[in-house]
């Protein structure tokens, strides 16, 4: 993506992330993004917590729209590290290594309080060629 318009338009059709979720982009450069999700009750558990699957995805489509599109998960890590008391939850990821045919990145999820909320690892299968 070239633009921050154009970055948008294309995941915009990403239906679960962008619909269902909620998920927003707020930034991104080569290598990396930032995308945040305002919690709602679609996103609670049965124990009023935000829901694990809602904070992967966070991290997922953060690694998407990092990856620039270019690459699909293939396996991932992800630690809880603490609950939310927050409205919102931010996902910084970062590509630490962009290969011929995987990627690599780190994705850090923390709410609108700075509390450390997860931490993901992300290995990558290309699906576009290297620029």
């Amino acid at each position: 993506m070239k633009t921050f318009e154009e970055a948008e338009a294309f995941f915009y059709k990403d239906r679960f992330a962008h619909d269902a979720a909620d998920i927003r982009i707020v930034e991104f450069t080569d290598h990396s993004a930032k995308c945040k999700l305002d919690i709602q009750d679609k996103h609670l558990n049965g124990m009023n917590q935000v829901m694990g699957g809602a904070i992967f995805t966070l991290a997922d489509f953060s690694f998407a729209v990092a990856s620039d599109a270019k690459a699909v998960s293939s396996s991932c890590n992800i630690t809880y590290l603490s609950a939310t008391k927050g409205k919102s939850l931010f996902a910084e990821a970062e590509i630490k290594k962009d290969g011929r045919t995987t990627i690599f990145a780190e994705v850090k999820i923390y709410d609108d309080l700075g509390k450390d909320i997860a931490f993901v690892t992300i290995n990558g299968i290309r699906v576009l060629p290297k620029d």
